[in-house]
C-alpha cells in the first residue's frame, strides 16, 4: 500500500461517518424535534382531507308552523386540490363537458387561499344531467368529486318574500369573518339578514382519508357533528299574507286600466295588543329561490327594472300620507284647546283666509261641505276644516303629536332599508331651505323661498300634505295606537327561536312610548272614523253590508310625479279592536282603492263569506 494511503483512508471514513451523522441527526430533529408536528401535518394533508359538514340553515315558518323558508338536498360540484396541474386539466374539462369558464374555475381555487386542503365548491344544484356527465368522465377530472348540501328553499315562491329575504353566496369581504368559507351561503335581505347568526348553525367536519385521486376512501375519527341553526317562527300568518298580496294585486290589476301609473303598493296588518305584524305586502314581489343559483340576465334586468321588486316599500318607501293623517290635526286642536268635537266649521269649499291668495287653499269638494264639526269633518274628510285647525294650532303643533304616534321615525322593526321619513315642521322646512350638498348646489333646488314663514304649507301639513312623507308600517303603527288607547309597540316580526335541543327563546311585545289622551278626545277622533266607513263616509260604498264594524280614514294623497298615491287606514272591530291595517297603493287614483284591499284583508282575517259582500273583489276558491 503507498505511503500515506492509510490517512487518506481514515479521512474518507470520518467524512463518511460525518455525513451519515448529520443525516442521523437531521432525522431525529425531523422525527422529535419542534417541527416535527408541522412536518406530519404537511405529510397527512397529501392523504387526508378535512372535509366540512355543512350545518342545515334554520328553518322559518309562520305564527302557525306553516313552513316559509326550509332547505332541500342539492349536489354540488367540487374540486379537491392535487396540484395546479391537476387544477388546469379539470377546469379545462369542466368547460368542455359544462360550459364553465376555466379561468373562473381556476380563480376560485385561487380565493381559497390556504384552505386549499378543503374542497373548493365549484357549481351548486347540479342538474341530473350535468350530475350524470361529470360521473361518465370522472377518469378525466383529476380532484372533482359530486358532493350533497342543504340548499335553500322557498316553497311559496313570492310569497312574503320582502319580509324573508334572500341569500347570496358570501363576498370577499365576508371570507375573514366569523369562519365563512368560499361558497357559503349568507341573508343579504330581510330576515335571512336579520337573523344570519341565529339562522346559520356552526358547521361540522370529518377527517377522511383519500386516494390518489382526492376521492374519499375511509373516515377517521372523530366526527365534529354539524349544529343546525334555529328554527325561527315568525308573527306572520301565512293565510292573511297570501289574503293581502293576493288583494293587492288584484287591485292594481284593475285600476291600470284608469291609472296606468298604479303598478305597486304595500299592505301592512299590526295585532293592535302586542304589535305583531300579521301580515306585510309589498308589491312587486320576487322569487327568493332566483338567488340561491346563479342569476339569468333576463332575471335580473326583471328584479332592476323601474317597478323596482327588490325594493321593500313597506318599510322602506315614504310617501305624502294624504288624509289618513287628519287624525293627528284633530288631537292636536283637541288636546290644545284650539276647538271642541262640537264646534262646527262652515266649510264653502275654500278657506276664506286664503281668498286673496294666489292659489287658494281649497277642499276636495269644491261646492263645499257647508258646517262641519269634527266627526262629520272626519267622516266626510273635509280639508277647509283642517285648514282652520292649521291656523289655529300651527305646524309645530300638528308635529309634536305627529311625532307623539311615532310618525317620521323609523319603527325599529329590525330590518334593513328602513326609511325614517319626515315630520313638517318649522325647523325642518327651514333646514330643508339651508341644506346644501357637498358641492355647495341646494339639496331641495325647488326650494327656492324661505317657506316655514308660509302658512299655506301649514295648511297642507294638517291635511297630510307638504314634507310629510311615512311609511306604509309607520301608518300602521300610528293606526293600532288610535286603536289601542295610545300604546306605541315595537312592530314584531320573530315570536320564538328554537334550537336542535328543543331549547325555545320566546320574544315578548315592546313597548317604545304611549300617548295619553283624555277618553272624550279618544271617542270623538275614533267616532269620526268608524262613521268614514258607514254610509255617507268616504268609504262607506266600499263597506256597505260588512258584517265587521271597522273604523278606518281615506287618503288621497297629491304626487308630483302622476296621479295621486291611495292611502286607507283602519282598524277593527271598531268597539273591541284586534287589527290595524294601512294600505297604500302608488299612483292608485284615490282612497277607496287602497280601502277595497283593506276589506278584502279583514275579509280573511274575520273569516267573513265573501260572497255575502256586495261589490267584493274577491272570487271563491282564489
Amino acid at each position: 500500500m503507498p505511503e500515506g494511503w492509510d490517512r487518506r483512508i481514515h479521512r474518507l471514513v470520518f467524512v463518511v461517518m460525518g455525513v451519515f451523522l448529520v443525516l442521523a441527526l437531521s432525522l431525529a430533529y425531523l422525527q422529535l424535534g419542534p417541527a416535527s408536528e408541522t412536518y406530519r401535518r404537511l405529510a397527512d394533508r397529501n392523504r387526508i382531507r378535512i372535509l366540512d359538514i355543512p350545518a342545515p340553515r334554520g328553518e322559518i315558518f309562520d305564527r302557525n308552523g306553516c313552513a316559509l323558508a326550509t332547505n332541500r338536498p342539492a349536489f354540488g360540484l367540487s374540486l379537491v386540490f392535487l396540484g395546479w396541474d391537476e387544477v388546469r386539466q379539470s377546469a379545462a374539462r369542466l368547460g368542455e363537458l359544462l360550459g364553465l369558464d376555466p379561468a373562473r374555475v381556476q380563480e376560485r381555487v385561487r380565493a381559497q387561499g390556504y384552505r386549499l386542503y378543503q374542497p373548493v365548491r365549484i357549481l351548486d344544484d347540479l342538474t341530473p344531467e350535468q350530475q350524470s356527465v361529470v360521473e361518465e368522465h370522472s377518469s378525466e377530472l383529476p380532484g372533482v368529486v359530486i358532493e350533497v348540501r342543504p340548499r335553500r328553499y322557498y316553497p311559496l315562491g313570492t310569497t312574503a318574500a320582502h319580509v324573508l329575504g334572500y341569500l347570496r353566496e358570501v363576498g370577499p369581504e365576508e371570507l375573514s369573518q366569523k369562519g365563512y368559507k368560499l361558497g357559503d351561503m349568507i341573508g343579504r335581505s330581510g330576515l335571512e339578514a336579520a337573523l344570519e347568526e341565529s339562522l346559520r348553525g356552526q358547521d361540522g367536519g370529518r377527517q377522511v382519508e383519500v386516494n390518489h385521486r382526492g376521492f374519499p376512501v375511509r373516515d377517521i375519527p372523530p366526527v365534529t357533528h354539524p349544529v343546525p341553526g334555529k328554527d325561527v317562527y315568525l308573527t306572520i300568518d301565512l293565510e292573511l299574507q297570501q289574503a293581502a298580496e293576493n288583494a293587492l294585486a288584484r287591485t292594481i290589476g284593475r285600476l291600470q286600466e284608469k291609472y296606468p301609473g298604479a303598478r305597486a303598493g304595500a299592505v301592512v296588518a299590526l295585532d293592535v295588543h302586542t304589535g305583531e305584524v300579521l301580515a306585510l305586502v309589498s308589491y312587486p314581489a320576487f322569487d327568493p329561490n332566483v338567488f340561491t343559483r346563479p342569476v339569468a340576465a333576463d332575471e335580473w334586468a326583471q328584479l332592476t327594472s323601474p317597478d323596482r321588486p327588490l325594493w321593500n316599500r313597506a318599510i322602506g318607501g315614504v310617501y305624502a300620507p294624504g288624509s289618513t293623517f287628519k287624525m293627528v290635526t284633530a288631537i292636536a286642536a283637541l288636546m290644545e284647546g284650539k276647538v271642541t268635537p262640537e264646534e262646527k266649521v262652515v266649510c264653502r269649499g275654500f278657506h276664506p283666509v286664503s281668498a286673496s291668495w294666489s292659489r287658494p287653499k281649497r277642499c276636495w269638494v269644491r261646492a263645499g261641505h257647508g258646517p262641519v264639526d269634527l266627526h262629520q269633518a272626519i267622516a266626510k274628510s273635509c280639508d277647509v276644516y283642517f285648514y282652520e285647525m292649521a291656523r289655529r294650532v300651527g305646524v309645530d303643533g300638528i308635529a309634536k303629536w305627529a311625532t307623539a304616534f311615532g310618525l317620521g321615525q323609523k319603527t325599529h322593526i329590525g330590518l334593513a332599508g328602513e326609511a325614517a321619513g319626515v315630520v313638517a315642521s318649522t325647523a325642518y322646512k327651514e333646514w330643508a331651505y339651508h341644506a346644501r350638498t357637498s358641492d355647495g348646489s341646494r339639496l331641495f333646488p325647488w326650494i327656492d323661498t324661505p317657506r316655514w314663514q308660509y302658512p299655506a304649507e301649514d295648511m297642507d301639513a294638517a291635511i297630510g300634505q307638504g314634507f310629510h312623507s311615512f311609511t306604509p308600517l309607520q301608518m300602521a303603527v300610528y293606526t293600532s295606537m288610535l286603536a289601542n288607547g295610545g300604546v306605541r309597540y315595537r312592530p314584531q316580526l320573530v315570536r320564538e327561536a328554537r334550537d336542535a335541543a328543543g331549547n325555545t327563546q320566546e320574544f315578548a311585545p315592546q313597548e317604545e312610548g304611549r300617548v295619553e289622551l283624555p277618553g272624550p278626545v279618544w271617542d270623538a277622533v275614533r267616532a269620526g272614523m268608524r262613521a268614514v266607513t258607514l254610509p255617507g263616509g268616504t268609504a262607506g260604498g266600499v263597506f256597505a253590508g260588512f258584517p265587521v264594524a271597522v273604523a278606518g280614514k281615506t287618503g288621497t294623497a297629491e304626487n308630483p310625479h302622476g296621479d295621486d298615491h291611495a292611502w286607507f287606514v283602519c282598524y277593527a272591530p271598531y268597539q273591541e279592536p284586534r287589527i290595524a291595517l294601512a294600505v297604500l297603493i302608488e299612483q292608485g287614483g284615490h282612497g277607496t282603492a287602497a280601502a277595497a284591499v283593506a276589506r278584502d284583508v279583514l275579509t280573511q282575517f274575520f273569516h267573513v263569506e265573501a260572497t255575502i259582500l256586495p261589490g267584493s273583489t274577491i272570487t271563491t276558491g282564489e
